[in-house]
């Protein structure tokens, strides 16, 4: 396995973490009362009433300035609070950093109230879940709501603004989302841990060779000790629940399986033992490491059907192996064979690849013995798969390249 497969994050999360890091670190509390009026006219009341301000000491230098009563300056429409402004003396940048402050401070307010911030529970069992699922509508809310404050402060300023946070928002509440479990500056300190932790994985990126591979390791395992430090272990199951690669990739493939939180719960934890197994067996072109590999596979597999029963393990299987361009389900479909007999397939061939994987580790056999006993396994498992998908269709499915690849290695006393 290369150590770019091994790096935590792609390049467009540590994107989105950047966004959310500053966006976490340099935002100001919202005011208890959002304001959720759209902003259709220069009179749109402020963030904060005029009783509610404390005042602002102006940037000015000019003494009689630094006596004037701020309270009696501010007012509830934006046009008059500019001209109040000016009509003290205010240097323009002074009202520009005001007026955009508090018009800022007011689209927050706005743009939590789309995100629905703190009170929604991310469902990380979701199939095809992806940290709230990014949908057409919730994007064309933010973009009305950055337009919107565009338009304000042109006709407020007559400056033109283009705030990068605005057009991330949609993308960035996602991971939000996901680690809404936590308070802000625990999300901060566990963005920056993250960015700091790819930046120096990135080094590494593309590279194969063993003094790669062992500096990525000890870099996950420098990473793995200040998480234990940062998370109570309920806090990081539940992080490596929404945010690690082996539940985004579990996510991918689920399918039409639907899983409840309990039964993803349990497949997760036979998949994260499989992905640690593969990774610590990493070793390109080591016939023992990819028997290891497949040994864990099978492991896994064993254990998802365990957690889950008979019915809803069919439920899992077909979801993994009933996909529109698997070659099973093409050829069972053409042939009308029954979904349910087509699925045995799988079954028989992972009961072969256990088989083989015994004779392998098995000592005590001679060479022409060993290659015997793969023989027949082949063999026996091609008579199967003609059995259930009867002459024709089985002989299609057997010469797919896909299926030949795995009916070539039942054959193979050791790996290539």
């Amino acid at each position: 396995m290369s150590a770019k497969s091994l790096l935590p994050v792609s390049v467009l999360f540590n994107v989105l973490l950047l966004g959310v890091a500053v966006r976490l670190w340099t935002t100001r509390p919202v005011p208890a009362e959002p304001a959720s009026a759209a902003l259709a006219s220069t009179t749109t009341p402020l963030a904060l009433r005029p009783a509610d301000r404390k005042p602002r000491p102006p940037a000015l230098t000019n003494t009689v300035m630094q006596r004037v009563d701020w309270r009696a300056v501010e007012s509830e429409d934006y046009k008059k609070y500019i001209a109040n402004l000016r009509s003290i003396g205010c240097p323009e940048e002074t009202i520009r950093d005001i007026i955009t402050a508090d018009v800022n401070k007011l689209f927050e307010a706005r743009r939590r109230e789309i995100t629905g911030a703190g009170t929604n529970k991310f469902q990380f069992w979701k199939s095809g879940a992806t940290a709230r699922s990014l949908d057409e509508e919730r994007v064309k809310q933010f973009q009305t709501l950055a337009k919107e404050k565009r338009d304000l402060l042109r006709e407020l300023l007559g400056i033109e603004t283009g705030d990068p946070q605005d057009a991330l928002a949609a993308l960035t509440s996602q991971i939000t989302d996901a680690l809404g479990f936590l308070p802000p500056d625990r999300q901060a300190q566990l963005l920056e841990l993250e960015q700091r932790y790819a930046a120096r994985l990135a080094k590494f990126s593309g590279q194969t060779n063993a003094e790669a591979v062992a500096s990525v390791r000890a870099l996950r395992s420098e990473k793995e000790a200040e998480l234990i430090k940062l998370l109570s272990p309920e806090e990081r199951e539940t992080y490596d629940l929404t945010t690690s690669r082996t539940a985004a990739t579990m996510r991918s493939q689920l399918g039409d399986f639907n899983p409840n939180e309990q039964e993803f719960r349990d497949i997760f934890k036979a998949r994260r033992q499989l992905d640690e197994e593969v990774r610590s067996n990493a070793a390109p072109g080591d016939p023992a490491s990819s028997d290891r590999r497949e040994a864990a596979l099978l492991k896994a597999y064993n254990e998802i059907h365990k957690a889950l029963g008979d019915d809803r393990w069919n439920d899992y299987r077909s979801a993994r192996e009933w996909t529109a361009g698997s070659a099973l389900r093409q050829v069972a479909e053409a042939a009308n064979i029954p979904k349910a007999d087509a699925l045995k397939v799988p079954d028989i061939r992972d009961a072969a690849r256990g088989q083989v994987l015994q004779l392998r580790a098995n000592p005590t056999l001679s060479d022409p013995q060993r290659q015997a006993a793969f023989d027949a396994v082949r063999d026996a498992t091609r008579g199967e798969i003609l059995r259930v998908l009867g002459p024709a269709a089985g002989a299609t499915y057997l010469s797919h390249p896909t299926t030949r690849t795995w009916m070539e290695d039942l054959g193979r006393s050791q790996r290539p």
